[in-house]
């Protein structure tokens, strides 16, 4: 669903770079970096300010968790896409990995986390009686109050 590059101190900015196939996307200095999927888009990416995306999709989304610079905003990318974050030198402070907030792996200067479709798919289990839409007005609690429109 997710994975997260980030600070494994409290409050400490890393840098890295970002590549979205063979192109040079930027380079972001924030907090961490969140990498989601559609199913993946309702949890830290959206608390982030990323967006929901319909879990019909096939894209990725590239959330920058509290940015130094405001121009460095989420992207949407396809889900076909190669994504590598390279962790820049001169870090001054321990880097993690996070995938689903399950495991985590402690990151040197200079590893490159590539991200990218895999060739299986997963099964997942869904209901006929409610929709994707109906899920998110009631987990996100868009009708207010209880009331469903």
């Amino acid at each position: 669903n997710e994975m997260v590059v980030s600070s494994s101190g409290i409050s400490k900015v890393i840098s890295m770079a970002l590549r979205i196939g063979q192109t040079n996307a930027g380079f972001f200095r924030s907090d961490g970096m969140i990498i989601a999927t559609p199913t993946g888009s309702t949890g830290y990416s959206l608390a982030a300010g990323g967006p929901l995306l319909d879990v019909d999709l096939s894209s990725l989304i590239i959330t920058p968790i509290c940015p130094f610079t405001l121009s460095n905003r989420p992207l949407v990318v396809s889900g076909e896409s190669k994504i590598s974050l390279i962790i820049s030198k001169g870090q001054r402070t321990g880097i993690m990995l996070s995938l689903d907030g399950q495991q985590t792996f402690l990151l040197q200067e200079q590893d490159v986390i590539v991200v990218e479709k895999s060739r299986s798919k997963a099964l997942l289990v869904t209901s006929e009686r409610r929709n994707y839409i109906e899920v998110l007005r009631d987990k996100l609690n868009w009708s207010g109050g209880g009331f469903h429109a």
